[in-house]
């Protein structure tokens, strides 16, 4: 907000995956540590804070794929921040988390079972 009460908006650069064809590196297993550990700063950011009212936390409510920008990192797409921000409430970390693991999982379903190398965060 500015100082006078007007939303601001601002553009940053990358790569969103809202086609149904992604290059791999969206789906990697990097790729989902990193949302994880981005999802938990923004969590510990947000707990105890009046933002987070009496809940533990602001939850974004919509965490997808769809609403992270991925940038070069490594000479790979890392994820690098979330967008759409219209759902953020506050709320428990475990639904941000389901979240993140319904299209995740939606992903695995299609490809067959797999076993992710995901170290804990």
């Amino acid at each position: 907000m500015d100082d006078k009460g007007r939303e601001v908006l601002s553009y940053l650069d990358g790569h969103v995956a809202w086609e149904p064809r992604q290059p791999a590196a969206v789906s990697s297993d990097e790729s989902l540590v990193t949302v994880a550990r981005l999802v938990r700063e923004f969590h510990d950011l947000t707990a105890g804070t009046p933002l987070a009212a009496d809940q533990e936390v602001v939850c974004h409510n919509d965490l997808s794929p769809k609403n992270t920008v991925y940038q070069l990192g490594s000479g790979e797409l890392r994820p690098a921040a979330f967008i759409d921000w219209d759902l953020a409430a506050p709320g428990a970390r475990i639904h941000d988390i389901a979240h993140v693991c319904w299209p995740v999982g939606v992903l695995s379903l299609r490809a067959g079972p797999v076993r992710l190398n995901v170290p804990s965060c």
